[in-house]
């Protein structure tokens, strides 16, 4: 936990800066032979033969065959030089067969104000031939990832100078100093233990100092640059917690602080949690990262505060609560939700650059820890971007330079689903039409689709005797969403120890032809990497979030839900259920509708006129009335903790994102017109709210929540 007790944090202001599109291009930037037909966001007449069409701009240009009337926008090519205004020229005739004509596009239809249920797949018969996979070279993928050199980070110089002892906060002025030692100062009220203290001192010195500052991470020492030095103050009560941060005294000289209890002297991991934070007002102080008025960067503070117990010799084996991250990883990287459990991202940056690459975090200035990365590193965006697609590719088998087998240990194979909580780490894709059996293609759920910086894991099943696998990748870009991608296949060993890299895929749309082996599992990954940069602040409302839907056309392989051509078997004690083709008990009143997506576990129970709908599950728990779709998870299964059931009734619309509702405390229920929606926290036990629209953290008092969605369901049509 964080605290900023009398601390002034300077903010950085924050810019926009403004961009001017180019002027179209002239004559002389086309290809070769090459004629003008449309400016962007226009229509471009090709002609009923295919001919080459370029789109681009100062000799940069994407080439597609095409025929029909086509808009010439970069939902159609992908962008090649962003931030320039483009055209499109047509080029010769195609010689070969092109792909059939794009319709002309049509505007989008209204969102109707409760998206209908996805429509059931109509079964397939056999299965039909795959398309041919497209043109080029065959990815044979790579086991090598290059990683940064031992010693890549130097220690900083520090300036000599004396470290003293500064007094207690003046919230606790009455606190005597009770023990000190050559960087820290302890502070009680109270009769404190002498062994204790002893022991603690012995731990922030020769375990958290030695770690934190002269090996390992090598961060900057407090006051490394200056010569007075103030020893971080430990106050100690028997009433308190956990807490650390800093203040600002009337000299304005900064002190590092902690507020704990007794207990927390022997607490090696919550100690260095909480001097953690300490550093980090420090560094905020001194030029570094502060987000006083936005908050686009308190999630970091306890990430990174969970992300330096790690690295203590002691607790490399330990991954605390990081499983949440792979539990559901379609969320925004920084999620308020998940903002102890997802420090991946820097471990994966420290092995790959360093460990100054995550320290620099905090010693840079700015409001974002995310832009912040690139700032420090010298990086442009797109390559911000292909650092988080690289990073979730290695997140199925977790083959990370540090520590991997304690990731693997702890969160088990990517395709578990032995707990509740992990049923979503794999993201099932939908049929794009009823036409799947013969033409292969998927769509991501609507709800499933990742938001920045979140990414989803889908499993993939080549068909037998196949030597490659291709992916046809078509990104959806919502108006005023800037959607981008990166995303790849990786094949791994059947113990997902290690694994096969494709090149990394970037843009709206790309083709990839990848080779496999017999027995191997196969994974697709797919990061939302927008193409300009979207901020999120501290517990934004989750319909106020862009998802970036995808579509693919797949060649030698079927997805999940879809093996050889047929939709996979129910879970055992489930069936499909006439009333909308999910899976369900037999027992299941006919008057309930479970889609085409949705299931019912034995465990759980629906009646009356419930939906079940999308992706939702029923585990544990009962559903009266009202609907339950997005990924909600109703009720815990497979938990040491106890396996809570939850109620849903009335006219209660439950879509939620996030962990199984139940999880956190029992006896909970939603009732009455409640909205429930997206990132949602539910806690309380008994709690039971019948009426208003909320999201992310939510108890008996929040308000955080809309009706309304920043994301339109929209019948997907496939992009040649």
């Amino acid at each position: 936990m964080k605290k900023m007790n009398r601390m002034t944090i300077v903010a950085a202001a924050a810019t926009v800066v403004g961009s001017t599109l180019a002027a179209p291009a002239f004559a002389a930037d086309w290809p070769s032979g090459y004629t003008f037909c449309a400016s962007e966001r226009t229509n471009c007449a090709v002609g009923s033969k295919p001919r080459q069409v370029s789109y681009g701009a100062q000799g940069k240009w994407v080439v597609k065959a095409k025929s029909g009337t086509i808009a010439c926008t970069n939902a159609t090519f992908g962008d090649p030089i962003v931030g320039k205004k483009k055209a499109c020229a047509l080029g010769p005739l195609v010689a070969a067969p092109a792909p059939a004509p794009a319709p002309a596009p049509t505007p989008a239809p209204a969102p109707a104000p409760t998206p209908a249920p996805a429509p059931a797949p109509t079964p397939a018969p056999a299965p039909a031939p795959a398309p041919a996979p497209a043109p080029g070279v065959v990815d044979p993928g790579s086991t090598l990832t290059t990683w940064a050199a031992p010693g890549a980070t130097p220690k900083p110089a520090v300036t000599p100078g004396t470290w003293r002892a500064g007094g207690p906060n003046p919230d606790q002025a009455n606190f005597r100093l009770v023990k000190e030692s050559a960087h820290f100062a302890f502070y009680s009220d109270e009769a404190v233990s002498d062994a204790d203290l002893t022991l603690a001192a012995d731990t922030l010195e020769n375990t958290v100092w030695q770690n934190l500052f002269n090996t390992n991470l090598v961060m900057p020492e407090p006051f490394f640059d200056k010569a007075d030095k103030i020893k971080p103050a430990i106050h100690i009560h028997s009433d308190w917690g956990l807490t650390g941060g800093a203040w600002v005294d009337n000299q304005r000289g900064l002190h590092l602080g902690m507020w704990i209890a007794p207990a927390a002297l022997k607490d090696h991991w919550g100690l260095t949690h909480e001097f953690t934070h300490g550093w980090q007002s420090w560094a905020g102080n001194n030029g570094g990262l502060a987000c006083n008025q936005s908050n686009t960067c308190g999630w970091l503070f306890e990430s990174h505060a969970n992300f330096t117990p790690h690295q203590l010799p002691e607790y490399q084996g330990n991954a605390h609560c990081s499983e949440m991250l792979p539990n559901a990883p379609h969320l925004y990287l920084g999620s308020t939700r998940d903002r102890y459990c997802n420090w991946q991202f820097m471990e994966f940056l420290k092995g790959k650059y360093g460990p100054g690459a995550v320290t620099q975090i905090w010693t840079t200035s700015g409001a974002d820890p995310l832009t912040n990365i690139q700032k420090s590193r010298g990086w442009t965006l797109p390559q911000l971007n292909d650092f988080i697609g690289e990073w979730a590719m290695h997140n199925v088998v977790w083959d990370y330079k540090a520590t991997p087998d304690t990731f693997r240990s702890t969160y088990g194979n990517i395709t578990l689903t032995d707990k509740a909580e992990r049923l979503h780490r794999l993201m099932p894709l939908e049929a794009l039409d009823t036409s799947w059996g013969s033409n292969r293609r998927f769509a991501s759920p609507f709800y499933g689709a990742p938001q920045r910086f979140g990414y989803n894991v889908v499993r993939l099943y080549p068909t037998n005797g196949a030597s490659t696998v291709t992916v046809k990748f078509r990104g959806i870009n919502q108006a005023g969403s800037d959607a981008d991608f990166r995303w790849g296949l990786v094949a791994t060993n059947t113990q997902f120890t290690s694994a096969r890299y494709s090149a990394l895929q970037k843009g709206l749309d790309a083709d990839l032809t990848f080779k496999v082996n017999a027995g191997e599992p196969l994974f697709m990954v797919v990061a939302a990497t927008p193409s300009a940069f979207k901020t999120v602040v501290w517990d934004q409302a989750y319909e106020t979030i862009w998802r970036y839907p995808y579509m693919v056309e797949l060649a030698n392989a079927w997805p999940q839900g879809f093996q050889n051509g047929q939709r996979d078997a129910c879970p055992s004690g489930t069936l499909r259920h006439a009333n909308g083709g999910g899976c369900a008990p037999t027992s299941t009143a006919a008057s309930v509708y479970v889609g085409p997506y949705a299931t019912i576990l034995p465990g759980g129970s629906a009646s009356g006129n419930a939906r079940i709908e999308d992706q939702a599950i029923v585990a544990n728990g009962s559903v009266t009335g009202g609907t339950v779709g997005g990924l909600s998870v109703i009720g815990v299964t497979g938990s040491p903790w106890g396996n809570n059931s939850f109620s849903v009734s009335g006219s209660a619309q439950v879509r939620t994102t996030f962990y199984p509702l139940g999880f956190f405390e029992p006896n909970q229920g939603a009732s009455g017109s409640l909205n429930l929606h997206g990132d949602v926290e539910y806690r309380g036990a008994g709690l039971n709210l019948g009426a208003g629209n909320r999201s992310g953290f939510v108890d008996a008092t929040s308000t955080v929540g809309s009706a309304t969605d920043v994301n339109t369901k929209t019948t997907l049509t496939w992009r040649p």
